[in-house]
């Protein structure tokens, strides 16, 4: 199959694809040393935790655009930058908001209700935490 896939797309393309997949592999088990290290648990101030790191010109790229995380979220990115710079000295973390996701909780209503939303989203959402009424430029600082 793999030489079959490497006629019709390049060699190249393969071997992006095969990297890919090593990424996956590797996330995997990062997520699994993360936790072995945390004492077997990904919870961070009661937010589970979990990442893909991928290898930079192997995935589709595109512009980061910027992100200002909430305090919680800022804090468990500093815990897993610390344990990746551990880990790996001379690798660099880019962080890639856009392809993030989540699942939040209401806690405002009688009913809880979970919403799957994206970094940006939950950024925007997590400002109602503090402040019951904000206007677009407050939220766009």
């Amino acid at each position: 199959m793999v030489n079959k896939l490497t006629i019709e797309c390049g060699n190249n393309t393969v071997n992006k694809i095969k990297t890919m997949f090593e990424d996956m592999i590797k996330s995997k088990n990062l997520n699994n040393d993360f936790k072995t290290t945390r004492g077997g648990v990904s919870v961070i101030d009661g937010v589970e935790f979990s990442v893909e790191v991928l290898t930079s010109g192997h995935w589709p790229y595109q512009e980061i655009p910027k992100c200002k995380i909430p305090p919680v979220m800022g804090k468990i990115q500093s815990v897993f930058q610390q344990f990746y710079s551990k880990k790996f000295s001379s690798r660099k973390l880019h962080w890639l908001f856009s392809h993030g996701n989540l699942q939040m909780q209401t806690n405002y209503l009688a009913k809880k209700y979970i919403m799957q939303v994206n970094v940006y989203q939950a950024s925007i959402l997590s400002l109602f935490n503090e402040n019951q009424v904000l206007t677009y430029a407050q939220i766009k600082e």
